[in-house]
């Protein structure tokens, strides 16, 4: 089965084509190479049946600069703390339903497809999609919040690698954007400003298990992975006349023309 990577879909969403292809072109085809990016992915946190839990959209600066909350309320059974990852991603479907894939309106119609012994050399791996009622009865989830309370710093480590670099939520709840949302705070001579950290990118209801993601963790943002001609199946445009001009570019860099594939219509 293909895994595909689109690029760029930032300028996609921009209605910038030509840029987003010039950019696919310029740091991806010709330097052949992926970047990692920040994604932001979470750890549930187990919480007592009695907690509570600041509202961050209750938070007051006081007269002295410090903060407050004016508002608490009780904690959902599994709250969700959010860690930075660098990632690559990928697509993990096979080319026949890519004309169904809905996450196409969000990311583009532009990108690379990639053959099963690249998969292998750089371990992609399929990410795991849950649901946040079932999360306080997720095994993971409990032997993670039990190497937190017992501070086996060395299991804590690798459960919360395993659960935030390749387990993610199924969609974007609302609480995302509300009680988990981090708040970045700053005093810059003697005033203090707040904002709430929201998951911007996706509109609430996102369906993240539509883009069936497979994933290369990186050391850090800005981690190279690097691909050669034969890695590739086909460059995914679309339309053929993006198609022509990809190839046009790369005459100077590729020693061949690669296989174009128009990308199927929704």
């Amino acid at each position: 089965m293909p895994l595909m990577h689109f690029g760029f879909g930032g300028l996609h969403r921009e209605g910038k084509l030509r840029e987003q292809t010039d950019s696919f072109i310029d740091h991806i085809l010709i330097p052949k190479q992926l970047k990692s990016f920040i994604c932001p992915e979470f750890l549930p946190i187990m919480n007592s049946p009695t907690a509570l839990m600041a509202d961050p959209d209750s938070v007051v600066t006081n007269n002295d600069g410090s903060i407050s909350f004016e508002k608490y309320v009780k904690s959902p059974p599994v709250a969700l703390l959010p860690n930075d990852i660098p990632m690559i991603c990928f697509v993990d479907i096979p080319f026949k339903k890519l004309k169904s894939w809905h996450p196409t309106e969000h990311y583009g119609k532009l990108g690379i497809s990639f053959t099963d012994s690249f998969r292998k050399r750089l371990n992609v791996t399929k990410v795991f999609y849950y649901k946040l009622p079932n999360l306080e009865k997720d095994n993971l989830v409990i032997e993670c919040n039990k190497a937190m309370n017992s501070n086996d710093s060395d299991k804590l480590e690798q459960l919360t690698n395993k659960i935030t670099h390749f387990r993610k939520p199924s969609i974007l709840w609302p609480e995302f954007n509300s009680l988990f949302a981090p708040l970045h705070i700053k005093q810059t001579n003697g005033n203090t400003t707040i904002e709430k950290i929201t998951y911007s990118r996706y509109p609430v209801g996102y369906d993240f298990e539509s883009e069936q993601e497979a994933r290369i963790i990186t050391k850090s943002v800005g981690d190279h992975v690097e691909f050669t001609e034969q890695d590739i199946l086909s460059i995914i445009v679309p339309t053929s006349e993006i198609g022509d001009y990809v190839c046009e570019k790369l005459k100077t860099s590729w020693t061949r023309t690669p296989d174009i594939m128009i990308h199927p219509q929704i």
